[in-house]
């Protein structure tokens, strides 16, 4: 989709190479090696390029929510439109990169996800701090990261590979379905690892959880 619509905004441009604006309809945080867009209305990540070319390696066309929490049994998010309100935003500058922190509101829960680039470094770490309302009764049974529309440049082309399972699980990308669950056989408390691998293209995107 090709918007006509220019909208001046203004760059503001850290000493570490990371950079940061608000647009109509995005707000920007990246560096030499990654760019991520954010849904100025539900603080949702709603693409994620990579490199001089801006190849989209994330794109979440639906405005599914990246971070999801089990109330009682039943997930906020349950695979539909981000209910989450986004709040604001702040950048903390660190020795070795930068870190943007994005609040948002669900019923009275508070959501602050920080992202984290690393200076010239094609590297993103994320995390999420989930608060909830005073006085709240119930069980939080568990939190989950997603990346909804992870891909490389051609599904067709692109392997998924469990590399916390030995020997590693293989799946082509085109394969996988939504809801798909894959057990871990060895998985180890430093860490699990997946990863996204085109070599046509010469494209791989390792991810670690921990």
């Amino acid at each position: 989709m090709i918007y006509a619509l220019l909208v001046a905004a203004p760059l503001v441009a850290q000493a570490d190479g990371t950079y940061t604006r608000v647009e109509a309809q995005a707000i920007v945080f990246g560096n030499d090696a990654l760019e991520l867009r954010f849904d100025p209305a539900t603080g949702e990540l709603r693409q994620m390029l990579y490199g001089p070319q801006r190849l989209v390696v994330l794109d979440n066309a639906h405005g599914l929510a990246g971070c999801d929490l089990n109330l009682d049994g039943k997930w906020v998010g349950l695979g539909q439109a981000s209910a989450w309100r986004y709040g604001n935003h702040e950048v903390e500058t660190l020795t070795d990169g930068a870190a943007l922190h994005v609040t948002s509101t669900l019923n009275g829960w508070r959501l602050r996800a920080t992202y984290r680039l690393r200076k010239g470094s094609a590297t993103l770490q994320r995390s999420a701090v989930f608060t909830p309302p005073e006085g709240a009764k119930g069980h939080v049974n568990g939190v989950r990261l997603i990346l909804p529309g992870l891909k490389l440049r051609s599904p067709a082309d692109t392997t998924y590979t469990h590399l916390s399972n030995y020997p590693p699980t293989h799946v082509r990308f085109s394969d996988l379905t939504p809801g798909r669950v894959v057990d871990e056989q060895n998985s180890s408390v430093s860490g699990h690892f997946v990863l996204l691998s085109d070599p046509k293209a010469g494209l791989w995107l390792p991810i670690t959880y921990y």
